[in-house]
């Protein structure tokens, strides 16, 4: 075998031997066929280690192969490339021979680069399609480089090779250096003759790469020599892989197995469980040593005996059952129980694989067998423990839960149950997390992942639960973690026990605590909790403030002590007698320490035993109290005064007295408001004016003097005090201390009172005082004042009503001779005169007399005089005279200004009397002219409408009856040309033709000579009829039309021929502004009349009218056309008001329609209303009429 191996080897080195002197003979003759020959070589290699490589890839123990393979395949693809362009069979004229040289170095770079990868990646495991990919990616990176003449230049016509082909020659040589390093010095997994063929090979590789920077010529040494080197690589890199692919891993795998045998031997014998063999009839082939200790027998004993003599005799016939049935199975595992030499009893858990020969047929069987006898006992016990322990489990008192990793519960207790309200199939389906009160879950999941997680052993929480009934109850949760054999936490035992109602008491008693705390600290009572020695146990926060310390300062100090320093309170004081007797006490009494009145209580508190262990002192100031009484013992006093006292001035001059006592003023005063706006002030502080020497002072003060604190007070109306000296005239009482209260009665100004020169400042108390007593004050005050006002005004009564009544009579004669149209002028004036002397006869006149259009008519005895009176005459806003009164003295220092006043307002009134009287006999002249206008007019309108009606509808029609036949081709074919005139001029026929009906209809209206032949009809009818006239155009525009009727509507009684106008008319408006595709929907139906108010808008005349018994019916037409904004809805029923189509741009129609609809249903007892929720959202048209009321017989 060796003289073999050593011929072939012979034989291939001459063959090499050969093939270089074949090569160089033939670079000799022709070298660019020893180019392509060496080339070609060099490619089938390259392709060789491509399919070698990848089809061994499986069988090497490392990813060299994996890696090559592809890389090589890439470098073969590119040397033939590089061959048929030296061949010129791809040829670039630009490129030249430098489109060899570029592929000649991209195939070096990938040849390198794989290398290097290889290397680098082979003890990594590497998928060969991922190999693949990575090494065709890096070709086409590189070869696209040279396609779009990035890649450098490589060769130059007339200068040979480029400084980066020789650089790159060099940087392969770096590389392919730097891999051999790697090969040999770095953590490579291959052996000694791989290693070395693959040096051999790069080191051939770049001796071949310095071969190429060194030549001159193609036909040189170096030339020839670097090809040659390149073929010897590439064989021994094709034997590195067939070495690392083939022969090292089959020799290996031998190796490898007789090592694997032997190990499994002592593996076998070494084993902590029995190893068993059998044959077909059970007969014991195989034992280890364990599997003989175990049974007291030695490997001799147990070879060739049956094995079931070692076997209990019930199961070794179930064993030898269930064996005959299982022998087509692979492994089952039996529990047998085995007998030893000594009688003993083994218990074992038997795992056999059972053998077959090539026919399939059962020859055998070898099994593990592992004694469990202490494990059974154990099992045994545990399951003893598990019966009591789960005894315990479920009839614990508290709520029992196993609860794993994710927080789901797995086994629950029956209390656990009964807390919770679910039964144990429902609980185990839930999460604690889903069981656990919202507000709670957080803190719960921190506090059990972190038990989870080993990072605590247990924990405690009180929280709330949510039970199956929705109900919310407190429990007590303890959780403790279960570790497994590694330490980590395998599941948790949670432990609840229902404290609902102990978290209820105590919140009870927290809340009760809280609030007593709360009262106990907020009220506003001084409270002290003392012993039977007088110490404060505790004291509130009131009693600290007072006194200006701190809570915790009070505690432990003697009551006595703090409040008294240490002198005797007075012996009626509560606390005194309750040191008496035991007993509670109560009084008022004024406190110095506090500077105010309390009222002071003392309680005891008694022991279970009856004994008193302290007391609890309370002290409440009642100084608001106290101060609230002497207002209202103040205010008392007033009001008796104003009962008792009818005279105003004595009234206000006992409530000043009153005022000064209670304030301890020196001065003041209380003034009123009169009829005048001025302030009235009827007393003064007695001797005020003796001590002021200025006796000018006055008692009555208009507005425009309200100007010191007092006129502040008044214009503010607000209270105004101050404590510091004010500045008065010289000769005026000195004001040290003021106080100015304003009376308000309904924040109207009634008076004010004001009070001075208190021998100590004015305080809130003072000012507080006399606001109460000035509100109290206000309303009888204002009465008593309009009570006397009306006593004085009772005195003029019954002067001023004799006068009116003379003017009355006055007004009445003058109003009725002007009402007389046979009156003249002269005749009026006269009565006038007559009627007007007797009223003005108390003041002395000279006479009357009345100016109009510049004729004057006078009383007999007329006199000019420089005191006269004159009321303009004035007739449509234009003066045209005047009425004067002549008076002897001047008129104005009259006696009683009233009736001075009456007599202006008379002679005025008569003024505007003899204005109407000149202005009703203009408008009666007027009168008769606009009459007799109006009649010509009348004529020649209806001369006009009667024209129009003739003149033009004849024209008219002829012109629609002509152009209807020549439409209907009754004459012969028309041209495209003619049709579309035809069609222009029959509609403007007819557009024409409405509009005159339009304006005809309209003129009539107005005229009131519109007649309506009311008539029974069927409402739905005439609404499906009218349907059909717009249906056509419809269809043809696409336009839906839906009509939804009240089949329990009544007959109506109206114009059949106008509803079916305005209904025409409505429909024809919808179609016109409806864009295409767009639906009309019309509907019919029946309101009661006790719901027409609200549906009909501004209905409610039609609830009170003639038909105010009568149901309605309602029509409306919807459509989704252009719409309608807020301020044209109203505005489409003004006549000739056009609304512009978004849809065409055009404004079409007369704008008459829906004004004269409106008339019509409105003519006939109906309302007629349009609505829109805007531009773009259609329009919806509604109508309503009265139906015929049917006898309930």
């Amino acid at each position: 075998m060796n003289n073999n191996i050593l011929s072939e080897k012979i034989f291939i080195n001459l063959l090499w031997v050969a093939l270089l002197i074949g090569a160089i003979w033939s670079s000799s003759i022709n070298y660019i066929f020893f180019h392509f020959i060496a080339e070609i070589a060099c490619i089938i290699i390259s392709c060789s280690i491509f399919l070698v490589s990848w089809h061994s890839s499986k069988f090497a123990y490392n990813s060299f192969c994996t890696i090559i393979g592809p890389v090589f395949l890439c470098v073969g693809f590119v040397d033939l490339l590089h061959t048929l362009a030296f061949v010129d069979v791809i040829y670039i004229p630009e490129m030249g021979k430098d489109l060899t040289a570029q592929f000649w170095m991209v195939a070096r770079f990938l040849q390198a680069g794989g290398l290097l990868a290889a290397i680098m990646l082979a003890n990594k495991s590497v998928r060969p399609d991922y190999a693949m990919f990575w090494a065709i990616s890096a070709m086409a990176v590189l070869l696209g480089t040279v396609y779009f003449s990035i890649f450098p230049r490589c060769f130059l016509e007339g200068v040979g090779i480029t400084p980066f082909k020789t650089g790159g020659e060099y940087a392969v040589c770096v590389v392919q250096a730097f891999t051999i390093y790697l090969l040999h010095w770095g953590r490579t997994s291959f052996d000694d003759a791989t290693k070395r063929l693959l040096t051999w090979a790069l080191v051939l590789f770049i001796a071949s790469e310095l071969c190429f920077t060194l030549y001159l010529s193609l036909t040189d040494f170096a030339y020839l020599g670097g090809h040659i080197l390149k073929l010897i690589g590439f064989y021994f890199l094709y034997r590195t892989i067939i070495l690392a692919s083939f022969e090292k891993p089959y020799s290996t795998l031998f190796r490898d197995w007789e090592k694997s045998e032997e190990n499994h031997k002592n593996i076998v014998e070494r084993m902590n469980e029995g190893v068993l063999g059998c044959d077909y009839n059970s007969m014991i082939t195989l034992v280890n040593q364990s599997l003989c200790d175990m049974l007291g027998y030695s490997r001799q004993e147990l070879v060739g005996n049956n094995i079931f003599n070692y076997l209990d005799s019930e199961q070794s016939r179930i064993f030898q059952e269930q064996l005959l049935l299982r022998r087509q199975a692979t492994i089952d595992s039996y529990e047998l129980t085995w007998t030893n030499r000594g009688g003993g009893k083994y218990v074992t858990i038997l795992n056999p694989s059972y053998l077959f020969d090539k026919a399939g047929k059962f020859s055998g069987s070898i099994a593990v067998v592992t004694d469990i006898t202490e494990r059974k006992m154990i099992e045994q016990s545990l399951e003893q423990s598990e019966k009591q322990l789960r005894a315990i489990f479920d009839h614990a008192p508290i709520g029992v839960a196993i609860v794993d990793a994710d927080a789901n519960t797995s086994m629950v207790n029956n209390e656990m149950c009964s807390i919770l309200e679910y039964d144990k199939k429902t609980l185990t389906s839930l999460s604690f997390a889903k069981l656990t009160h919202p507000d709670d879950v957080e803190a719960d999941l921190k506090l059990f992942q972190e038990l989870m997680e080993g990072k605590r052993d247990s924990y405690m929480l009180e929280q709330r639960y949510i039970t199956g009934a929705g109900k919310t109850r407190w429990g007590r949760l303890s959780a403790s973690a279960v570790r497994g054999w590694d330490g980590k936490p395998l599941y948790a035992i949670c432990m609840v026990a229902d404290v609902t109602k102990q978290v209820a008491a105590e919140e009870e008693l927290l809340r009760a605590k809280n609030e007593w705390e709360m009262t106990f600290n907020t009220v506003q009572d001084m409270i002290a909790i003392l012993d039977t020695s007088q110490n404060i146990v505790r004291a509130n926060k009131q009693l600290a403030t007072v006194l200006g310390v701190e809570q915790d300062e009070l505690t432990g100090k003697n009551i006595l002590e703090v409040l008294y320093g240490g002198s005797i309170p007075p012996s009626d004081s509560p606390t005194m007698q309750l040191l008496k007797d035991g007993k509670i006490h109560q009084a008022e009494m004024y406190e110095k320490q506090f500077n105010g009145y309390y009222q002071m209580s003392a309680t005891p508190l008694v022991s279970e035993q009856g004994q008193i262990i302290g007391s609890i002192q309370m002290a409440r100031n009642i100084d608001d109290r106290k101060k609230a009484e002497l207002r209202l013992e103040t205010i008392l006093d007033i009001m008796n005064v104003y009962i008792m006292e009818p005279d105003l001035n004595l009234l206000l001059t006992k409530t000043l007295n009153i005022i000064q006592d209670r304030t301890d003023s020196t001065i003041g005063f209380i003034g009123y408001i009169n009829e005048n706006e001025e302030l009235e002030i009827p007393t003064l502080t007695n001797g005020l004016l003796e001590q002021c020497p200025i006796k000018e002072f006055g008692t009555t003060l208009p507005k425009e003097t309200w100007k010191d604190m007092c006129g502040k007070a008044l214009r503010t109306k607000k209270t105004i005090f101050t404590n510091s000296p004010r500045k008065v005239p010289s000769g005026h009482v000195a004001i040290d201390r003021a106080v100015c209260v304003p009376i308000l009665f309904k924040n109207q100004l009634a008076g004010e009172i004001s009070v001075a020169n208190k021998q100590t400042d004015y305080n809130e108390d003072d000012v507080r005082l006399l606001e109460e007593i000035a509100l109290s004050m206000a309303s009888p005050l204002t009465s008593r004042i309009k009570l006397d006002r009306h006593e004085r005004m009772l005195s003029d009564s019954a002067v001023i009503l004799s006068s009116r009544v003379k003017e009355l009579d006055c007004l009445y004669n003058a109003s009725t001779v002007m009402t007389n149209p046979d009156a003249s002028e002269v005749d009026v004036f006269t009565t006038v005169f007559k009627s007007l002397e007797p009223a003005i006869g108390e003041m002395d006149v000279y006479g009357i007399r009345i100016n109009v259009h510049g004729v004057e008519y006078t009383t007999d005895f007329w006199q000019e005089s420089p005191w006269a009176y004159r009321a303009d005459i004035a007739v449509a806003g234009a003066d045209v005279g005047f009425i004067e009164i002549s008076f002897s003295n001047d008129y104005k220092q009259h006696k009683n200004l009233s009736i001075a006043s009456g007599r202006w307002s008379l002679l005025h009134a008569l003024a505007e009397l003899i204005s109407t009287y000149l202005l009703r006999k203009k408008v009666e002249s007027d009168l008769v002219i606009a009459k007799d206008a109006a009649e010509m007019a009348n004529k020649a309108k209806s001369g006009f409408l009667a024209s129009m009606s003739h003149e033009l509808r004849t024209p008219l029609n002829a012109v629609i009856g002509f152009s209807e036949v020549l439409q209907d081709k009754f004459f012969g074919p028309l041209t495209d040309k003619q049709e579309e005139y035809i069609k222009d001029i029959l509609e403007s026929g007819q557009h024409l033709l409405s509009l005159i009906n339009d304006i005809l209809d309209l003129s009539k209206v107005e005229a009131g000579r519109l007649e309506f032949v009311k008539e029974e009809f069927d409402l739905n009818e005439l609404l499906e009829s009218c349907l059909t006239y717009i249906r056509e155009k419809a269809f043809k525009h696409g336009i839906s039309l839906q009509f939804e009727p009240d089949n329990n509507l009544q007959p109506i009684k109206a114009d059949e021929r106008r509803i079916k106008q305005v209904i025409f008319n409505l429909l024809s408006n919808s179609t016109k502004f409806t864009p295409d595709g767009g639906s009309i929907r019309m509907s019919s139906r029946k309101i009661e009349k006790n719901m027409v108010l609200s549906i009909v808008p501004n209905a409610k005349e039609l609830t009170v009218g003639d038909y105010a018994e009568n149901d309605w019916c309602l029509v409306s037409i919807e459509d989704t056309g252009i719409g309608l904004a807020p301020d044209e809805i109203n505005a489409v029923f003004e006549e000739f008001r056009q609304l512009s189509d978004s849809i065409t741009g055009k404004t079409p129609g007369t704008g008459l329609g829906l004004s004269l609809s409106k008339r019509f249903i409105e003519e006939q007892g109906g309302r007629l209303w349009a609505f829109s929720e805007g531009k773009g959202k259609g329009c919806i048209f509604s109508f309503v009429l009265p139906m015929i009321i049917r006898s309930k017989k």
